[in-house]
């Protein structure tokens, strides 16, 4: 066919027509719904944006936005005080607009007015949806399971390098553990936008390939616009936090943000100032249960201790006293023995006396040798009975001089001259090396004079 013969329009004329077709269509602003996927501030106070709406992560439609600078200084301040989020990319919004084609410029749409509500219940929506299915996986109780170590010194830290609030983060550790050797190994991350997710999940598979050589995982970012946070509400970011082998505690935002990371975590700090806060009360409660369980030690044992010093004094003025006590006992009984032998003796000579006496007519009519015989007999008893009060005298001196060695061994002059000393810190018996630290002053005493010492070094 000859193209004299076809219907042939020039291309300004079907613009026109399309304009006409879509200013007929849309004569009123339409409410329409759809995500910003591009935001670019233009010149005088303008605003170009790229809406799209997207199915199961595909993109079915794309248009081109635009705010003039009239409506910008208007409806961008009031959208932003409201959900506390400043309007960018990624946030799906529900606006009014006025649909329009230009010949040149093609088809676009002129926002007027943006709903902040709505933005707010989707936000809202997504996060809860986020944490139903974190629940329903099992993985929204796994990391807050985790206790944190008494005493958390080695530490992964993810962190955007150079910022505030890592910044904050040091410094509060510096200034509330200045003694506290903290092994702080950082993981630089960014930490918004949408690479954020990928890239801390990217540390967190590192921390967790080498998770024996760390007590605990720290997440901090300083505050922000909720949409800057809105990247540790992601799912998969959230679910590999919530199945990390190391206990977490996050510090995320300003006071009031919430986010789902910090939902599941094992600990949830305000800010990273306040985890670094956490982590030193934690390191110094303990130090100060130490500190005390030492003075309650020390003061223990010098009560034990004086309380044997004065139980050996007592004991030894009780040995004395029962030693002088046995000596006088035996004496008495020695004496009383002496005399009852020597008037046993008297009256048995004295009996022998009068019976002699009695018979000595007979025997004067008796030998000469039965005289001697009988006079012989009472010398040998006479021998035998003082033989007997020695031998007996000998054994109770041998009882007494046993119980006085025994006294004279438990004297500290005898344990001193057994080679052994006494040592003393502040008036106080040394028993232990942990009672001591280098540059302490010590008295030792010895068997035959005392010592003055400085301590140079200890070992454990």
């Amino acid at each position: 066919m000859d193209y004299q013969q076809r219907e042939v329009i020039g291309l300004g004329e079907l613009a026109e027509r399309i304009r006409q077709v879509i200013s007929k269509e849309f004569r009123v602003p339409q409410w329409i719904r759809a995500e910003i996927s591009e935001w670019k501030p233009g010149q005088k106070g303008h605003y170009y944006l790229q809406l799209v709406e997207k199915q199961y992560g595909i993109i079915n439609a794309q248009m081109r936005a635009m705010i003039w600078s009239g409506n910008a200084s208007r409806i961008i301040p009031y959208f932003e005080s409201v959900t506390g989020t400043r309007l960018g990319k990624g946030i799906t919004i529900l606006f009014q607009g006025s649909v329009s084609y230009h010949p040149q410029y093609g088809f676009s749409v002129q926002i007027q007015y943006i709903d902040p509500d709505y933005t707010l219940g989707e936000m809202e929506k997504e996060k809860a949806a986020t944490i139903n299915q974190l629940k329903k996986k099992g993985l929204w109780d796994m990391n807050r399971e985790l206790v944190v170590p008494i005493v958390p010194q080695k530490l992964a830290l993810i962190a955007a390098p150079g910022s505030k609030g890592l910044g904050d983060f040091q410094k509060t550790l510096h200034t509330l553990c200045p003694d506290v050797n903290i092994h702080l190994t950082l993981f630089a991350s960014i930490m918004q936008g949408d690479n954020a997710p990928a890239d801390i999940m990217r540390n967190l598979r590192k921390i967790e390939a080498n998770a024996p050589d760390f007590d605990a995982l720290i997440i901090i970012r300083g505050g922000g616009a909720e949409l800057d946070l809105k990247c540790f509400d992601d799912y998969e970011l959230c679910a590999a936090v919530a199945r990390a082998s190391l206990p977490v505690v996050t510090g995320i935002g300003h006071t009031d943000d919430e986010t789902i990371c910090d939902l599941i975590a094992s600990v949830r700090r305000k800010t990273p100032t306040d985890t670094a806060v956490y982590i030193c009360e934690s390191i110094n409660n303990f130090i100060d249960r130490i500190n005390h369980a030492e003075e309650i030690l020390l003061q223990f044992t010098s009560a034990l201790l004086s309380e044997s010093h004065e139980q050996l004094e007592s004991l030894e003025n009780r040995i004395q006293r029962s030693v002088n006590q046995e000596i006088k006992l035996r004496s008495t009984q020695l004496e009383t023995l002496s005399k009852s032998v020597i008037a046993g003796a008297m009256f048995l000579i004295n009996e022998k006396k009068h019976s002699l006496t009695a018979i000595s007519e007979h025997i004067k009519q008796q030998s000469k040798s039965i005289t001697r015989q009988h006079l012989s007999a009472t010398e040998l008893y006479g021998i035998k009975i003082h033989a007997a009060v020695k031998q007996k005298m000998r054994q109770e001196n041998s009882k007494i001089t046993l119980l006085d060695n025994k006294v004279r061994l438990l004297h500290p002059d005898n344990i001193l001259k057994r080679g052994y000393s006494i040592t003393t810190h502040n008036g106080k018996a040394i028993t232990s090396v942990h009672q001591l630290t280098p540059g302490d002053e010590i008295h030792t005493q010895f068997m035959d004079g005392d010592v003055q010492s400085i301590i140079t070094k200890k070992d454990n």
